[in-house]
């Protein structure tokens, strides 16, 4: 958390800076009132800090206006910054380069260039604007059919509902987890998974917030694996307050389950990144596999997708995994390509099916423009009954 803290710190810095210049060069009212300008500016850029910081120094677990709407209006101004920030770079890329190479006259040029400052300044506003409303907004239910070689009669037609990526703490709380608790026991599933990164603080933070999740019910059980970011907040306590909650914890371990006549297996794994914060926490989906009949279906729960082709050598018919968010929103959500081999919905990999939820809430800034959030409805059918073409 220390090292994530202060490569956080030196990226916000080093965006307020570049974009500050940029806005300076490129506006010549902000070099009018250039203090005035890099006061507001300094100020906006500093109450990014406020949020996270309060957060942690003072970590109430009770509802209060105040520190809710700072927590929010902070996250904010952070997806604002982070959405100007990738059309400064743009500009300054090949949007400026190519005004002075094409056009001659040295007013047109300063007029140009101001103008589309004043249109990156509008455009991340509008940006912001719209992926607040869609992140604000009760999650997609997406429905998805995954085909499976040689799927046993009794497993066809099983529906898995997969949450992810809720990330209850600064601005999600208990009102946005009882809608989707809702919404998936209205789905009827007969499993439901928790993919990973439910939370953004420590139990004693959030212990009320997640609570309803205690709430969510399915046919054969709820089955739970920790993200990313159970792994900063204490993953340990998280897995203890999750298995009181009624979901049961995957840890390189397996289930078996029994629908109808036909077993199955339900697995999960720690997150593919945790074993940097110690090493009993290595991600492997061969022990999650071990003693396990080969001849079962098999699924396995695993936070990051990069844990496919370690899933796919172990045997695995299906991995169900989140973590990337699609990107959330612009720029990151064209980054995120550069990062991730699968970021969105289903892929195939070999004779490993990958589904990648977009998430179910969103990390940070209140901003999925583009890129909703999702409750998933994942069905089984037989690969032979699919016709290709």
């Amino acid at each position: 958390m220390r090292l994530f803290a202060l490569i956080f710190l030196v990226l916000i810095i080093l965006i307020g800076v570049f974009i500050g210049v940029y806005l300076v060069q490129s506006i010549a009212l902000f070099d009018e009132f250039r203090f005035i300008f890099w006061l507001t500016h300094f100020i906006l850029i500093s109450s990014i800090f406020i949020a996270p910081i309060i957060y942690r120094i003072y970590p109430i677990n009770y509802k209060n206006r105040l520190y809710d709407n700072i927590q929010f209006i902070s996250y904010f101004l952070m997806g604002f910054y982070f959405v100007l920030f990738g059309f400064v770079f743009i500009s300054q890329l090949g949007i400026e380069t190519l005004i002075n190479v094409s056009v001659a006259n040295e007013g047109s040029r300063v007029l140009l260039k101001s103008s589309f400052a004043y249109f990156a300044l509008g455009l991340s506003g509008v940006i912001s604007a719209i992926g607040y409303f869609t992140a604000m907004k009760e999650p997609e239910i997406v429905k998805i059919k995954v085909p499976l070689d040689n799927l046993p009669p009794d497993l066809v037609g099983l529906k898995i509902v997969q949450l992810s990526d809720v990330h209850v703490g600064q601005t999600i709380k208990s009102e946005f987890v009882k809608k989707i608790v809702d919404t998936t026991n209205e789905l009827k599933a007969d499993i439901v998974v928790l993919t990973g990164d439910f939370i953004d603080g420590s139990v004693y933070q959030l212990k009320d917030e997640i609570n309803y999740f205690k709430n969510l019910s399915a046919l054969l059980g709820v089955y739970y694996v920790p993200g990313n970011h159970e792994y900063y907040w204490n993953v340990e306590d998280w897995v203890k307050e999750f298995r009181e909650l009624g979901a049961i914890p995957l840890l390189n371990s397996h289930i078996i389950l029994k629908k109808n006549q036909t077993k199955f297996i339900i697995a999960g794994v720690h997150d593919y990144s945790a074993e940097k914060i110690s090493p009993q926490y290595k991600s492997s989906p061969a022990q999650a596999m071990y003693g396990a009949q080969d001849n079962l279906i098999k699924i396995l729960l695993a936070h990051q997708p990069k844990s496919a082709y370690a899933a796919e050598l172990a045997g695995f018919n299906l991995q169900l995994s989140g973590h990337s968010h699609a990107g959330q929103f612009f720029p990151s959500s064209l980054l995120i390509y550069l990062f991730q081999p699968f970021v969105k919905g289903l892929y195939k990999y070999k004779k490993l099916w990958v589904y990648v939820n977009r998430g179910t809430g969103y990390w940070g800034p209140p901003n999925r423009m583009g890129v909703p959030s999702e409750i998933t409805l994942i069905e089984l059918i037989n690969s032979t009954n699919v016709q290709v073409g």
